[in-house]
């Protein structure tokens, strides 16, 4: 499904629940670490949940945090399959669209010789290799000259055992072509209004937790250090923009250990 912009997108999302763990297409670095960290900071949550429970604005804000995480994971899941098989259910349409073509331009490059007729020959002076090596317009055009010589000299062309239905089947063919040969343009156009909307989510979950549920951890600080030190520890934002790597949404440990480039938010 898609939404016309971010506001329609979130108000369609609301109320559906799934857990992160679907595979981010193009999203920024940036976001990727945050939502390696929200994950581990909702495991702290909700393995020591006893320990902060009882502090009901600790409680509402964690709720908001992840009621958060639930859109963050609905835009994740529609960023992924915005894509996914759409440039091999193209290449497939294509390949079918591109064997029929040349079946016919055959018959027609044949018929060109058999009644000295320069202009088919002259039509249908190409490869199959064009439909590869062309731009989208370009493939477009090729097609639409075999239909427009085929549907001519349909007559003809049953000699080649191209039949009347063939052609007509082909023609049907050629009128769905711009829409197949332009869906993996519009799933990129449709996943980057995705990505967007993720990133935003992901910003605006980063702010409640620095704004809020950090503020608000403090509380627990002296009642309940060992809390504070997993929380603390979950909120480590580790830094996976080396070169070669790729951030993933993985299991992350209880709390993650200090690795290099990684650095805490403000709970010092």
């Amino acid at each position: 499904m898609r939404y016309p912009d971010k506001s329609t997108y979130l108000e369609a999302s609301r109320g559906r629940s799934e857990s992160i763990g679907h595979k981010l297409i193009a999203m920024d670095t940036k976001s990727a670490n945050r939502i390696n960290m929200f994950r581990a900071t909702d495991k702290v949550l909700t393995v020591r949940q006893a320990e902060w429970i009882h502090l009901s604005p600790f409680s509402e804000v964690v709720s908001l945090f992840r009621a958060q995480l639930v859109l963050i994971d609905q835009a994740a899941h529609l960023q992924d399959s915005a894509i996914v098989g759409v440039k091999e259910v193209r290449d497939q349409h294509k390949q079918q669209a591109v064997l029929q073509a040349e079946a016919i331009a055959n018959g027609l490059r044949d018929l060109a010789i058999a009644t000295n007729n320069p202009a088919i020959a002259e039509q249908m002076d190409f490869t199959e290799k064009s439909f590869s090596r062309k731009s989208v317009n370009r493939i477009i055009q090729l097609f639409a000259r075999v239909r427009e010589n085929a549907e001519n000299h349909v007559n003809e062309l049953a000699v080649y055992e191209i039949t009347p239905q063939q052609v007509a089947d082909f023609g049907t063919l050629c009128d769905q072509l711009p829409e197949i040969l332009g869906s993996m343009r519009n799933a990129i156009v449709t996943r980057r209004l995705h990505t967007e909307i993720l990133n935003e989510l992901v910003a605006n979950t980063h702010k409640l937790l620095k704004n809020r549920l950090d503020k608000l951890a403090r509380l627990l600080k002296a009642g309940h250090p060992d809390f504070f030190k997993h929380y603390t520890g979950a909120r480590l934002i580790i830094d996976l923009k080396g070169k070669g790597v790729k951030p993933v949404l993985g299991n992350v440990q209880l709390p993650p250990p200090p690795l290099a480039g990684g650095k805490t938010e403000v709970l010092e």
